[in-house]
């Protein structure tokens, strides 16, 4: 008797009952029929269920999965982030299942920050975090490595890096969701937020056109430069500012070095020297020159003719193009460092533009060896507004102590409130 015929009987027996038609143990060949034989009981309905329980995981047991001959999956490629340490995942877990939720963005932070990724197994959880939690998808992204994509590109609901999606919702999403597009492209594919926002650079409005490119500080590059150089041509001002600045920032663009050609004549430092038995001791000197006039030029690189309130003229078009330059060219020209550089500078009558614009050039450039030095060389003025912007260039080992040997001054207990 074969397997079907067996079951067909025993569907027969439980639709009619066993008081209509007697049960017996069903017999056949093998290991089933092996099995069938061991059915014992004095009760035809367990025999009855007993030997079907026995024949429905028979059958189960050699059955082979459904196949799809059009599924087809590509493997994901092999990550190239090492995955963080024992600690730390377990720390991750506690987490996303409750526990201190609050230290999630910073654990986030920190893991993208050393080129760590996520624990496989917390991939799920996060991926769903990315939807619920919008907010929080900046953060993620970094840590998910190249499984945690693939796994997101497997999942509609998870799908947030799909190339199609990114255009359509370019094409179509409001104001805000273009900009939010554009924000986190610009932090994991630089190159395909440009390519957006060229594909309809010309029928963007001025307010927006200044509000997209502002996204272009996060992987600012110089395959960025070409789209910001026409931007400088924009009719609005606006667009004009952010492209300038953008430019001011990165090292190596046409515009700082449009700006050194400028700056360089009107610089010239002069380290000093020992004075012998018979002469006389020089100390280092920084003369300086204001430039003759605003040109077209220099407008259309972001200087801004008209000054502050008592700032004279060419003072001011001085500090702007000293602050487009990255400070560390004028210690390397003049193989000096910034605290040679700042000494000679505080009592001359050029001090404001020149410490203004070297200011100005160390938070944009983010260096923190001449932020420390402007703190210190201002140790004698009144604090600032903008304090608190260059006390954070400074590493936090470095930065208590600057305040510890200052604290016994006004200006020691002004920057302990900044840290």
């Amino acid at each position: 008797m074969t397997i079907e015929q067996i079951w067909n009987d025993i569907q027969t027996t439980a639709v009619l009952g066993t008081e209509r038609q007697p049960v017996s143990v069903p017999q056949c060949d093998g290991p089933l029929g092996n099995l069938l034989t061991q059915i014992e009981s004095p009760s035809q309905e367990k025999i009855l269920l007993s030997s079907a329980t026995a024949l429905f995981l028979y059958r189960k047991a050699g059955q082979l999965p459904a196949q799809d001959s059009e599924l087809s999956i590509t493997p994901c490629d092999l990550d190239d982030l090492p995955v963080c340490g024992e600690r730390p995942s377990q720390y991750l877990m506690a987490m996303l299942n409750g526990q201190r939720a609050e230290f999630l963005t910073e654990w986030l932070e920190a893991s993208a920050k050393s080129g760590k990724r996520a624990p496989d197994i917390a991939l799920p959880q996060l991926l769903d975090l990315t939807k619920s939690k919008p907010d929080l998808r900046d953060a993620i992204i970094p840590v998910l490595g190249k499984r945690g994509q693939w796994l997101a590109s497997q999942n509609p609901d998870w799908c947030f890096t799909n190339r199609e999606d990114d255009q359509s919702l370019w094409q179509t999403g409001n104001r805000q969701a273009r900009m939010e597009l554009l924000t986190r492209l610009r932090k994991t594919n630089p190159a395909s937020a440009r390519e957006l926002l060229l594909s309809t650079w010309a029928e963007e409005t001025p307010d927006d056109r200044a509000s997209f490119l502002d996204t272009f500080e996060a992987g600012l590059s110089l395959e960025d430069e070409p789209l910001l150089e026409e931007a400088l041509d924009d009719r609005r001002k606006e667009v004009r500012r952010v492209a300038a600045e953008l430019l001011s920032s990165l090292t190596g663009s046409q515009l700082t070095k449009r700006m050194l050609e400028r700056v360089e004549p009107l610089l010239d430092f002069s380290p000093g020297q020992k004075g012998g038995l018979f002469s006389v001791n020089r100390g280092p000197k920084l003369n300086v020159k204001m430039p003759a006039e605003c040109t077209k030029e220099m407008i259309r690189d972001g200087i801004e003719p008209k000054p502050i309130p008592g700032t004279g003229e060419k003072s001011w078009w001085l500090q702007q193009m000293i602050g487009a330059i990255d400070p560390n060219y004028w210690c390397e020209k003049w193989n000096t460092t910034p605290s040679e550089l700042l000494d000679p500078i505080r009592k001359s009558e050029w001090k404001v533009p020149v410490m203004e614009g070297w200011t100005q050039a160390a938070m944009r450039y983010k260096n923190a060896e001449w932020a420390e030095a402007l703190v210190i060389a201002r140790l004698s003025d009144k604090p600032r507004s903008d304090q608190r912007m260059i006390m954070d260039i400074i590493p936090p080992d470095r930065r208590e102590k600057l305040v510890q040997a200052n604290l016994p001054s006004d200006f020691g207990l002004a920057l302990l409130y900044q840290c």
